[in-house]
């Protein structure tokens, strides 16, 4: 059972991570959700510590949420990505 736990875990994360990267908003609540099943890891397998970082990263996907703005579009190259710069 503490194997479907990790692919659980490292799937919930590697998502998490790319939405976020992907610059897509739900990743945060990815995370949130990824956190609170940490802390189910941490009770089902006695390993308390890990509710400290779980509450940790819980805590910083909420305030990412909120802080979160959408990038603005704009012609400036400044902002722009290297793939999309005209050469």
């Amino acid at each position: 059972m503490h194997e479907a736990w990790s692919y659980l875990l490292a799937t919930l994360g590697m998502t998490q991570i790319w939405l976020t990267g992907k610059r897509i908003r739900a990743g945060w609540i990815v995370g949130v959700a990824t956190s609170v099943c940490w802390v189910a890891f941490a009770t089902v397998t006695k390993q308390y510590g890990f509710i400290i970082s779980a509450a940790f990263f819980a805590t910083l996907h909420i305030r990412n949420w909120f802080a979160w703005k959408p990038q603005k579009e704009t012609n400036d190259a400044h902002n722009q990505r290297p793939s999309q710069l005209e050469l």
